[in-house]
C-alpha cells in the first residue's frame, strides 16, 4: 500500500475512534438532559396543580370575605364624648351633613346604630344607640337598652355603622346577658364574702376571749382564780392531781394486794390447825369410846 494510504488509513482509525467517544458523550449528555426535563416537567405539574388548589382557596377566602364586608353598612368615624353613662348618653363628632341620622323627621325616623370603639388597630363593640338628635357635625346618641348596673362606656375614637350582620349582633345580645349575669353573681359574691368577713371577724374576736380564757391574765382585775390562771393551767393542775391520786390508788391497791395475800396465808395456816384439832378431838373421842366400853366389859 502506499505511504499516503497508510496515513489516510491512520486517520479514519483515529476519527472512527473519536466519534466513538464524542457520540457516546453526546448519548449521555441527552440521557442527563432528558432526565432533567422529565423531573422539571413532574416538578411543574405538581407546583401547577399546588397553585391551582391555592388559587381555589383565594377564591372561596375572597367570596367568605366579601360576604363579610356586604353585612356591615356604611361607617363613619368621630370622636365620642360620654355624658350620661348611666343612660348610655353619647355624643360624637360625626353628623347629618355626612349622611348620619335625618335631617328632619319628615325624611324618616332614626335609624338603631352600632357603636364600635377604636383600640389602635383594633375595634370593640360598645352596643346599639338610638339616635336622637342628628345635625351637621355631631350627634346625639343614647343607648338602647340602657347599660346594666356598673357598665363602662369608652370614650374616644369611635365608628358608627348603621348595620351589623345578625349573627354578630346575636352573638353580642347573648354575651351581653351573659355579661350581665355574670356581673349579678360578682355582686352576690361580694355580698356573701363581706358577710363572711364579718363573721371571721367575729369568730376571731371570739377565738381570742376564748384564747384568753384558756392562756388566763393575771392582770384581771374582777376575775376569779380560775380566770387569772387560765382553764388549761387549771385542766393540768387537775390532771397533777389526778396523777397524784392514782399514785396513791395504785399504792393502796398494793398494799390491799399485800394484806388480802397476808390474810389468804392466815386462813390458811388457820386451816391447817383446824384440821390438826379435828384429827385430835376426834382421837380423843375414839381414846375415851374404848375406855368407856372397857370399864362396862368390867363390870
Amino acid at each position: 500500500m502506499h505511504v499516503l494510504g497508510k496515513v489516510l488509513l491512520g486517520f479514519v482509525v483515529v476519527g472512527a475512534i473519536a466519534a466513538i467517544v464524542l457520540t457516546t458523550m453526546t448519548l449521555d449528555v441527552r440521557k442527563k438532559w432528558q432526565e432533567q426535563i422529565l423531573q422539571a416537567r413532574t416538578e411543574y405539574d405538581s407546583i401547577a396543580e399546588r397553585l391551582a388548589n391555592a388559587r381555589a382557596i383565594h377564591r372561596q377566602e375572597q367570596e367568605a370575605l366579601d360576604r363579610v364586608k356586604q353585612g356591615w353598612g356604611d361607617v363613619f368615624q368621630g370622636n365620642a364624648n360620654v355624658g350620661n353613662p348611666q343612660v348610655g348618653a353619647v355624643t360624637v363628632g360625626v353628623g347629618q351633613d355626612r349622611g348620619l341620622g335625618a335631617a328632619s323627621t319628615t325624611d324618616g325616623p332614626n335609624p338603631i346604630v352600632h357603636g364600635f370603639v377604636v383600640n389602635g388597630d383594633q375595634t370593640e363593640y360598645v352596643g346599639p344607640f338610638e339616635i336622637r338628635t342628628a345635625q351637621a357635625g355631631s350627634t346625639d346618641l343614647t343607648m338602647k337598652p340602657a347599660p346594666f348596673q356598673g357598665q363602662q362606656i369608652p370614650g374616644g375614637v369611635w365608628r358608627i355603622r348603621e348595620e351589623i350582620p345578625f349573627d354578630y349582633h346575636s352573638m353580642n345580645i347573648k354575651l351581653h346577658t351573659e355579661q350581665i349575669a355574670a356581673e349579678d353573681k360578682v355582686r352576690q359574691m361580694t355580698a356573701q364574702l363581706v358577710v363572711l368577713r364579718e363573721q371571721l371577724a367575729a369568730s376571731r374576736l371570739y377565738w381570742g376571749s376564748g384564747s384568753t380564757n384558756c392562756r388566763g391574765d393575771l392582770n384581771l382585775v374582777e376575775a376569779n382564780e380560775l380566770q387569772k390562771a387560765g382553764y388549761v393551767q387549771a385542766i393540768r393542775d387537775r390532771l397533777t392531781e389526778r396523777d397524784l391520786a392514782l399514785v396513791q390508788l395504785q399504792s393502796l391497791r398494793l398494799e390491799l394486794r399485800l394484806k388480802l395475800e397476808s390474810l389468804e396465808d392466815l386462813m390458811a395456816q388457820n386451816q391447817s390447825r383446824l384440821a390438826k384439832y379435828r384429827e385430835v378431838i376426834q382421837a380423843n373421842a375414839a381414846g375415851t369410846s374404848s375406855t368407856t366400853r372397857t370399864a362396862s366389859t368390867a363390870e
